[in-house]
């Protein structure tokens, strides 16, 4: 689980406001979310590391991935219902860009699958895929 300071500090070194983060706090499941099932934790995704906060059904996040020779840093944040999450992302290297996705985790856990989109659209991207990182 990132610690609300390594939270707060990438997010504050990507230019995002803290008041809006919702940073820190213990990782907990809505009741929705079959016991011992949290998005919480690190990622392997096809789109390079992605390491995820949960509190409650809120989930933020920050992902890394090689963009041509440059490295791409960006942040998510969500709400849970039940197995699925829905997000909004932006990343601003290169100037700002942002859109929506879903993604909806596996029965045990470990993995998740979705789309990304552009703007208004969860859809328009690719698909992003994730395994747990143990």
């Amino acid at each position: 689980m990132i610690s609300r300071r390594a939270c707060a500090l990438a997010l504050c070194a990507l230019g995002f406001p803290l008041a809006a983060t919702g940073c820190g706090g213990a990782a907990t499941a809505p009741q929705s979310l079959p016991p011992g099932i949290t998005w919480a934790g690190g990622w392997d995704t096809t789109f390079g590391p992605l390491v995820l906060e949960q509190t409650g059904d809120e989930v933020l996040g920050v992902y890394k991935y090689p963009n041509g020779q440059l490295i791409t840093t960006g942040v998510l944040s969500g709400h849970l219902h039940g197995l699925h999450l829905d997000f909004t992302w932006e990343e601003r290297e290169g100037g700002t860009a942002k859109g929506k996705g879903a993604f909806d985790i596996n029965a045990d856990g470990n993995s998740f699958t979705g789309r990304w989109g552009y703007a208004e659209s969860a859809r328009d991207g690719v698909e992003w895929i994730g395994t747990r990182i143990k």
